[in-house]
């Protein structure tokens, strides 16, 4: 699956209609999760997760914390602790 990202969202699919998307912005504690969405067809296929944990690869790539804004991202770090290493913490 390819996740693109157009500076704004990151995003699965058609840029228009996408299967899932993040809305984010990069900011001093890092990458702002805003919104995670997924298409209502397309639930229960793991998009979320999938996109979710792209994004938290993307910014330890990228030397960035993850805040997450977003309540399903909340609940992503809560359980994957594994990924803590990039999330912000105040």
């Amino acid at each position: 699956m390819e996740v693109k990202n157009n500076g704004q969202i990151f995003y699965i699919g058609d840029e228009e209609n996408p299967d899932a998307k993040i809305h984010y912005s990069i900011g001093k504690k890092g990458i702002n999760v805003k919104s995670t969405q997924v298409d209502p067809e397309k639930r229960g296929q793991g998009l979320a997760g999938y996109i979710t944990k792209y994004v938290i690869d993307y910014a330890r790539k990228e030397g960035l914390k993850v805040n997450p804004v977003c309540s399903y991202t909340v609940k992503y770090f809560e359980k994957h602790p594994e990924d803590e290493d990039v999330l912000y913490k105040k």
